[in-house]
């Protein structure tokens, strides 16, 4: 009113008179007090809720904003983790002073006399996150946790259960929320409204593994759904090694480990045969990683590490993403690898090749290093293992001169099986068949011949046979053949007749020694003989004790040099020298005396 100002003024003079403020009482002195306190108080008209956290890096009292408004505003970050139960709080502050009724309440302004967020989230559910919950609940009318009297400061506190990695079936990004913070009084202007600040959660995971060549196209344990690379075409089975995803989990010297095994598989029924030894093995590793601001990094485990003479080294990555990294893994396995001496028949053995994965950070708001799980390669080694399913003979065999000796023998392995002769020369054996069974081991066939020849009579030669894998890696498994050319028997081949064969061996000078010896056959010396016919020439003798080759010339009237010629076993023998009792040798009689008869024909 007039009035007042006018005291106000004369008290204001008087004051200056006497340096100091005095009021004097008046009926009016009530109002005044009043209309000075109104004066004091903040004018809220026009002013907008403010953001008092997050406000990073800046920080001030609950119930004072006093951070710059391009703080307040800033986006905030946050880093999140898979499996983690993630919670964070935003709080506001209005400029009304006063006890006024709080709410929060998502997704709605305010109404009259209350004081809310206002979300506007976007991107909301593509990490399978279980929806955010919200405390206070929406419904809820209540002063927030912060709030003091006469504070009006709000709060809304956000929790998210996140999901297992493996769990993930899209390919988790930033995820974005927007968010201000309104108020709105039946005695003031509605709607004022903080800044919208945004909201930018970093979903962080753990390194992980792809892996080829491998049985099927399912990722590693811990692997993202989303994951692709280019399809490989490997050659998969009971006899080309791949590795079965996903991994599992066994535990090793007390830890869990993620294991991937790698081995030679039956597609129907994924039964490990194992490695073979001495075959050189690749295997190509992809270290990933889908996290914002990261780059992965592989590492060969130092303790218990990998088997001795592997090689790991960087190649390109199949999608040339510079976040991953890629290796190859090239060991070829060998018997001195193995923890037990190698033996006959022995089982398959295991060994680790271990690793892991580590991200490291390469931009402001990545996420903060991860480290896969400690993950290795099972390299399952099988031993080799070989039989005769048929085998050369135990006994000793016959066989005559002009005749070929043939046989069959069978080899059986878990490996390449092969069947080797050692012997004289001039046995033969050759690869007739070789059959795969549906586990992947091997059986061959082979055929071995002998022809023997003019000068084998008399002899017994010896082959032994080896069945086991083809590089021999461990003993092979043997056999022994044992041939015996018989003496005084030839054989008939085509246009032979009793002269032309006297006359071939040069037996005698007259065919009737060559038919007495074979009385069944035709006396004329002409007439061709049944081809594949053994021909005898004579009987084989047992030598007793203290005879010599001129002994027994003497004995059968004929001749050392005679004896000699159809017993080539015997030519390093001489005419006086005794022989082993028993000792066989073809013996032709007669051959030093006329012809007895008068029928006959000169064979030469």
């Amino acid at each position: 009113p007039p009035s007042l100002a006018w005291r106000g003024s004369a008290l204001g003079m008087r004051g200056q008179r006497s340096g100091m403020l005095r009021l004097q009482r008046s009926p009016s002195f009530p109002l005044l007090c009043s209309a000075l306190l109104l004066f004091l108080l903040p004018i809220s008209l026009g002013q907008n809720t403010s953001w008092v956290s997050p406000t990073k890096p800046c920080t001030s009292p609950l119930y004072l904003p006093t951070c710059p408004v391009a703080q307040q505003c800033a986006d905030a970050w946050y880093n999140v983790s898979f499996l983690d139960k993630f919670t964070f709080s935003v709080a506001a502050t209005h400029p009304v002073y006063g006890s006024v009724t709080m709410r929060v309440n998502s997704y709605e302004a305010a109404s009259a006399s209350e004081v809310a967020f206002l979300l506007r989230p976007y991107e909301w559910s593509n990490l399978d996150f279980v929806n955010p919950t919200y405390a206070p609940a929406a419904s809820v009318a209540t002063w927030s946790k912060f709030s003091r009297p006469n504070n009006n400061v709000t709060m809304l506190t956000f929790s998210w259960n996140l999901t297992a990695q493996e769990s993930v079936t899209v390919k988790p990004g930033i995820i974005n929320i927007s968010m201000s913070a309104e108020y709105k009084f039946a005695s003031l202007p509605s709607n004022n409204s903080a800044c919208n600040k945004t909201f930018h959660f970093v979903v962080c995971g753990n390194p992980y593994f792809e892996l080829t060549p491998k049985v099927d196209t399912t990722p590693f344990l811990g692997a993202p759904k989303f994951q692709t690379f280019p399809a490989q075409n490997y050659m998969c089975g009971v006899r080309n090694p791949c590795i079965v995803t996903p991994g599992r989990t066994e535990v090793i010297n007390g830890k869990t480990v993620n294991v991937y095994d790698f081995g030679m598989y039956n597609k129907a029924t994924l039964i490990n045969r194992g490695v073979y030894l001495e075959e050189p093995l690749e295997v190509h590793v992809s270290a990933i990683t889908f996290n914002y601001g990261n780059r992965a990094k592989f590492f060969v485990a130092v303790d218990p590490g990998i088997p001795i003479g592997m090689q790991v080294d960087p190649e390109p990555c199949p999608t040339n993403a510079t976040e991953n990294v890629c290796y190859k893994i090239s060991w070829t396995p060998r018997a001195s690898n193995l923890l037990d001496p190698v033996v006959m028949g022995g089982p398959t053995q295991s060994l680790y090749a271990f690793f892991y994965a580590q991200t490291e950070q390469t931009l402001p708001y990545g996420c903060a290093s991860k480290v896969s799980p400690m993950s290795a390669i099972k390299f399952t080694v099988m031993l080799p293992n070989s039989r005769w399913t048929l085998q050369a003979p135990s006994t000793v065999q016959r066989a005559f001169v002009g005749t070929e000796f043939a046989i069959q023998v069978m080899c059986y392995s878990n490996y390449v099986s092969s069947v080797v002769a050692q012997g004289p020369s001039r046995g033969n054996i050759t690869l007739v068949n070789s059959t795969v069974y549906p586990n992947g081991e091997m059986e061959v066939a082979y055929m071995f011949k002998y022809f023997p020849v003019r000068g084998d009579e008399g002899h017994t030669f010896n082959w032994m046979f080896s069945c086991g894998d083809s590089k021999r890696i461990v003993p092979p498994v043997t056999s022994t053949l044992s041939l015996k050319i018989e003496l005084c028997a030839y054989t008939v081949v085509p246009m032979d007749t009793l002269t032309t064969l006297t006359r071939r061996y040069q037996l005698s000078t007259n065919w009737l020694n060559l038919w007495n010896a074979n009385p069944t056959r035709v006396p004329d010396p002409d007439m061709n003989l049944e081809v594949g016919e053994i021909i005898k020439v004579g009987p084989v003798y047992h030598t007793m004790a203290g005879e010599t080759l001129a002994a027994i010339a003497g004995k059968f009237s004929t001749t050392v040099k005679q004896i000699l010629n159809v017993n080539p076993q015997l030519s390093m023998q001489t005419p006086d020298t005794e022989l082993a009792t028993g000792t066989e040798m073809c013996v032709i009689a007669c051959t030093s005396l006329p012809n007895p008869s008068m029928v006959y024909k000169w064979a030469y």
